[in-house]
């Protein structure tokens, strides 16, 4: 059964990145339903003696915190409660009572409907979650067949992304099946630090003291060759902030490993050392055209540099507006509009920061709780990152793929793409079951 969950969920997250990240609803609803079957056929499976233990009280109360102020956007409440709880969203319904005549009860959210839809998002990134803690739990004697199914999926979309840059010329970008290359190099980033800790792992695994075979070697290789194909496909992406966050993560997740280490020169010598090599791999693995991106920072693919602080500015009037409850999940472009000052020809649909945009739809205390669920995730794994088996390999990917995510969503909306906050949520499922 627990095989059949991975392949269940392999399946669904491997749907939604090659079919455009899962960003259109037809295809995303598919995944969707997926997730949905492999969850009720896997939690009501006869329970194992050696099932992962309850989450800890605090993941439940977040949790349960999380979803309360979900629901609580598409609840319709009366016109006096909306007065006094969220101001701006009664002062909307009275503005536009000329044309829609007088409104007794309403929702928080401006936009119900689309608030509704990603709360069924929400709910599926919280089962796949649950499921790969479950899941971790179970491999914990075989940590890394948890792994091995976002490590093929990421590695056939970096090698569909070179073979377009190989194809197209001098210009060509790399986007794989994305539509938009920055998320594409998100995708790689988080995965990029396992595929390094599970050919150190194999390694170290499969060497004595005496000897080392020949398998295990040929294995690291292979997977040391997948790590480098994902780099690649980062810099053939040109995402200056895609390859930023491929290069934090990896100098995190150094950083966790060689802090394990005995104090002291030991421990200060090889961070040094990672730290130099961090550096001349940023100045020497980007590719010219990729140079050429860095060298006009006020360039973007969509806005310039400028557009997007103003997008920023007035992203922070509208959280001033709707401090508590948010405007309402997935209504940004629409309750924007108040506001909106940048860009006035073009439609605003993200924020370009994941943050900005959560605090705005989902309110302040909406990203209090996600920020620390996260934390409680990150806290797991730096526990698991001080033990001395194959869990820490993982935990330290984990960190590492954490970092990658955090770096390349203060400028981006990684996360309010389907496929790759499917895959956060199932790295942090393989933290929490640590």
């Amino acid at each position: 059964m627990n095989i059949f969950g991975l392949c269940g969920l392999t399946l669904a997250l491997g749907y939604a990145v090659f079919q455009y990240g899962g960003i259109l609803v037809d295809d995303w609803h598919i995944s969707l339903l997926a997730v949905g079957c492999v969850s009720l056929i896997f939690w009501f499976r006869p329970r194992r003696r050696d099932a992962s233990p309850p989450l800890d009280v605090l993941s439940r109360g977040l949790l349960a915190a999380l979803f309360v102020l979900a629901v609580l956007q598409v609840i319709p409440l009366p016109l006096g409660i909306l007065k006094i709880i969220s101001p701006a969203r009664a002062e909307l319904l009275t503005a536009a009572e000329p044309l829609l005549g007088p409104v007794s009860m309403a929702t928080l959210s401006v936009q119900p409907a689309a608030s509704l839809e990603h709360i069924f998002r929400l709910a599926a990134y919280v089962l796949v979650f649950l499921m790969l803690r479950d899941l971790g739990w179970s491999f914990r004697s075989r940590p890394f067949w948890p792994v091995a199914p976002i490590l093929a999926i990421a590695w056939l979309e970096a090698l569909l992304g070179i073979v377009q840059a190989h194809l197209g010329g001098v210009n060509a970008i790399a986007s794989g099946t994305y539509p938009n290359r920055n998320h594409f190099a998100g995708l790689l980033a988080m995965t990029l630090p396992f595929t390094i800790a599970a050919a150190v792992a194999v390694y170290r695994n499969g060497k004595s003291k005496f000897e080392t075979p020949a398998a295990p070697a040929i294995a690291a290789c292979a997977l040391l060759g997948a790590a480098a194909t994902l780099l690649v496909g980062i810099l053939f992406s040109l995402s200056r902030m895609g390859f930023l966050a491929a290069l934090a993560g990896l100098v995190v997740s150094g950083a966790v490993a060689v802090s394990g280490g005995k104090p002291g020169w030991r421990t200060w010598v090889p961070l040094l050392t990672l730290l130099l090599v961090s550096a001349l791999a940023f100045v020497f693995l980007p590719t010219d055209p990729l140079i050429v991106r860095f060298a006009d920072l006020a360039a973007t693919d969509d806005i310039s540099g400028d557009t997007r602080a103003q997008v920023w500015g007035d992203t922070l009037r509208l959280i001033e507006a709707y401090p508590v409850f948010g405007s309402g999940l997935g209504s940004y472009e629409s309750a924007l509009m108040r506001f909106k000052s940048a860009a006035p020809m073009n439609a605003v649909d993200y924020a370009h920061n994941d943050y900005l945009q959560t605090a705005a739809e989902f309110g302040l205390p909406g990203l209090l709780v996600l920020l620390a669920l996260g934390g409680v995730v990150i806290f797991r794994a730096v526990q698991a990152a001080a033990r001395q088996d194959n869990a820490r390999y993982i935990a330290i990917a984990c960190i590492g793929a954490f970092a990658a995510i955090a770096l390349h969503s203060l400028v981006d909306f990684n996360l309010y793409i389907p496929a790759n906050a499917m895959l956060l949520a199932w790295i942090a499922g393989l933290a929490a079951s640590l």
